[in-house]
C-alpha cells in the first residue's frame, strides 16, 4: 500500500468535509485533473468511493486509523508517502534493517528509517528496529490493519474469499462461491483418491491444469496460513498415499509431520493415533516419513 503526499492531503480534505474535486483542488492549490487522478488511485485502493460526483471515505478500519493519524499528525504524511508504509510495516516486529523485507530499494528503505527514527516512530532494540508502539500506538494499529487488508484483498477473487498466496501471476484462495477456476489443494484431493467434505472450495486463478505435485504444494500453502490440526491431517493423508511422487518436496510442515509419525509430540500437530485413525478410513498405510 503506497500513497503520494497529494493523495494523503486529499484524504484529509475529504475527512474535513470537502466532497467536490474542484474545492479540494483549490484548497491544495492543484489542478482538478491532478486531484481527479489522485482520487482515482485512492478508489482503486478501496480508500475512497465516488457517488454522483462526490467523494466519500470507505468505512475500512485502516482508512479510519489513517485519517486519525493525518488529523492529529499532519506532518506524518511525509513519512507515510511513497515507500513509507511498506518500509514501516517491515518493522512491526523487531527487524535488523539490513534484513528488512520492504519491497523497495535499499537506499529508499534507509531514508525512511532515518525519517521514522527522528520522530521516534521507530525505536532500537539491540541491533533491531521496531515500531515504537508506546509513542505511536495508532500508527502500529494502522500498519497492522493495512497489512491484513492487503493480504486478504484482491480484485481477482470474490468478496469474502480467503487468500493464502498470490503474486502478479496467480492467486490461491478459498470461497464458498462456485467459480470457473481450477480446484486445488484439499478440494482436488478427491481426484487422487481422498474425497473430503469441505465447507469451502479451494481455487487457483488463472484457471490452469494442475499436477499432483501442484495440488499438494498448494495445500501446504493453505496450511501455512491456516495450520489447523484438520489441515495437517489432510496433508498427512495425501503425502502417505502418494509419497513416491512427492518425495522431492521439502517443507517445514513435512519435517514436523515426520517427527509426529516417529513418535514425537509437536505442538499444534495431531498425534500419530489421529493420523492413523483417519488413514485407516481411506485404506492408507502409515509409515514413517523420510
Amino acid at each position: 500500500m503506497r500513497f503520494s503526499q497529494t493523495e494523503l492531503k486529499l484524504l484529509r480534505e475529504v475527512a474535513e468535509g470537502k466532497e467536490r474535486i474542484s474545492k479540494i483542488a483549490t484548497a491544495l492549490k492543484k489542478s482538478s485533473k491532478q486531484i481527479s487522478r489522485a482520487a482515482a488511485r485512492l478508489e482503486s485502493s478501496s480508500i475512497l468511493e465516488r457517488s454522483r460526483g462526490r467523494l466519500r471515505l470507505t468505512q475500512n478500519t485502516h482508512t479510519n486509523l489513517l485519517l486519525q493519524l493525518l488529523t492529529y499528525h499532519p506532518n506524518l504524511s511525509k513519512l507515510l508517502a511513497g515507500s513509507g508504509i511498506p518500509v514501516l510495516t517491515a518493522f512491526l516486529k523487531p527487524t535488523v534493517p539490513s534484513k528488512a523485507k520492504t519491497g523497495v530499494r535499499k537506499s529508499a528503505t534507509y531514508l525512511k528509517i532515518r525519517e521514522a527514527f527522528r520522530i521516534s516512530a521507530l525505536k532500537k532494540e539491540g541491533k533491531t528496529y521496531v515500531i515504537n508502539k508506546g509513542l505511536w500506538p495508532t500508527l502500529a494499529e494502522f500498519l497492522e490493519s493495512a497489512r491484513s487488508f492487503e493480504e486478504n484483498t484482491d480484485a481477482r477473487v470474490p468478496p469474502g474469499a480467503v487468500i493464502y498466496a498470490r503474486s502478479k501471476d496467480y492467486v490461491l484462495f478459498s470461497t464458498r462461491t462456485a467459480l470457473d477456476a481450477a480446484l486445488t489443494a484439499f478440494s482436488a484431493y478427491g481426484k487422487y483418491g481422498i474425497r473430503l467434505f469441505l465447507p469451502v472450495n479451494y481455487y487457483i486463478l488463472p484457471k490452469q491444469t494442475l499436477s499432483k505435485e501442484d495440488v499438494f504444494i498448494h495445500s501446504l500453502g493453505v496450511a501455512e496460513k491456516d495450520p489447523s490440526v484438520r489441515n495437517i491431517i489432510f496433508i498427512a493423508l495425501f503425502y502417505l498415499k502418494h509419497r513416491d511422487s512427492l518425495r522431492r518436496i521439502r517443507h517445514p510442515i513435512l519435517v514436523n509431520m515426520s517427527k509426529v509419525l516417529g513418535g514425537e509430540s509437536v505442538p499444534g500437530y495431531p498425534s500419530p493415533e489421529e493420523i492413523k485413525d483417519k488413514a485407516q478410513v481411506y485404506g492408507i498405510k502409515v509409515r514413517s516419513v523420510p
